[in-house]
């Protein structure tokens, strides 16, 4: 029995926010930005170029933000404890 697109969509699993189609589209952008920073994320993150740098720091973001969204789903669902009383939910 065939289903129909809506109900085939419904039962999906939800994305990240962060993963909902990332394709690559290279825009040119002009910013400002204190070169300090980004010479020490430079270092850090051991990137050849000053775009590169940018794009490896997003992409750390972006993976960040990965993390915690199935870190949460997880304690939703009581497959984590909380190990620190600062991130205990208060009752």
């Amino acid at each position: 029995m065939a289903t129909t697109r809506s109900k085939a969509k419904a039962r999906s699993k939800p994305k990240t926010p962060a993963k909902a189609k990332r394709k690559p589209k290279p825009r040119r952008k002009n910013m400002f930005i204190d070169q300090t920073m980004l010479d020490a994320a430079r270092a850090i993150l051991a990137t050849e170029s000053e775009t590169t740098t940018v794009e490896e720091a997003i992409d750390g973001i972006i993976f960040a933000e990965e993390v915690i969204f199935g870190l949460r789903g997880l304690a939703e669902i009581g497959g984590l404890e909380y190990f620190d009383d600062r991130d205990r939910p208060r009752k």
